[in-house]
């Protein structure tokens, strides 16, 4: 059985609370969608900690906690937080899984977020500037209206780093830039599924399958290190 706490305003609804309170009844607790604008409060041995990401059964042992494919994943938010649960005597590691389609917040991001409401001015929306809007915006554009829009997340960045730069450093702008000049204008959905399924799969962070990929002979990381792969596999 599958039950799901959903909030139906702008927040503060306790959520965070609920879940930590059934959690132990369950097998799973997953963190579906969102992204670290929002904050669970709970009290553990009576000290108050805030989640922004990391599911609130992360304090049940038996429990498996997941931080879904939906999430806008912040890593700098998240090693925040895991420092904090460990602080309570918990070892997250045990515990707590991210799925590998969850997406990834750029610092690109939060200065774009920061731009937008700068740009404003009086009648700015109050944004938290955690860089959850332009990212959000783009993965919405392309996969709910079909407009042509790149989107560059954990995987994405991963593939445009090797396939194109190799072992040269390359900043968020490039990458965003680049990502736009390759996609496809008629066929931008397909094209940015594809590219996060090609980094989920088979050009992974840890274990890449450079033997069976089809892009390993224009690959500038492959071709430069193809002696070593551990080498690079960790850029």
């Amino acid at each position: 059985m599958v039950d799901v706490i959903l909030g139906l305003q702008w927040g503060d609804e306790g959520k965070g609370k609920i879940v930590d309170y059934f959690a132990p009844r369950y097998d799973l607790i997953a963190r579906f969608q969102g992204g670290p604008n929002a904050g669970h409060t709970l009290y553990v041995k009576d000290k108050k900690i805030v989640l922004h990401q990391i599911p609130s059964g992360i304090f049940h042992e038996k429990t498996v906690n997941l931080i879904g494919n939906g999430v806008v994943l912040d890593p700098v938010t998240l090693k925040r937080e895991c420092e904090s649960v460990a602080a309570f005597g918990v070892d997250y590691r045990k515990n707590l899984y991210i799925a590998q389609r969850a997406h990834l917040i750029l610092p690109t991001h939060r200065a774009l977020d920061k731009a937008s409401e700068v740009s404003k001015g009086q009648e700015k929306i109050g944004s938290t500037l955690k860089g959850i809007g332009p990212y959000t915006a783009g993965a919405v554009l392309t996969f709910a209206y079909g407009q042509a829009e790149p989107i560059v997340d954990t995987n994405v960045r991963r593939v445009l780093r090797r396939v194109f730069c190799g072992r040269r450093t390359a900043s968020d702008r490039h990458l965003w830039a680049l990502s736009a000049a390759l996609l496809p204008a008629d066929d931008a959905y397909d094209f940015n599924q594809a590219l996060m399924d090609f980094g989920a799969t088979v050009c992974t962070a840890r274990a890449p399958r450079c033997p069976s990929c089809p892009m390993r002979r224009f690959c500038a990381a492959y071709t430069s290190a193809r002696s070593d792969t551990r080498d690079w596999a960790r850029t």
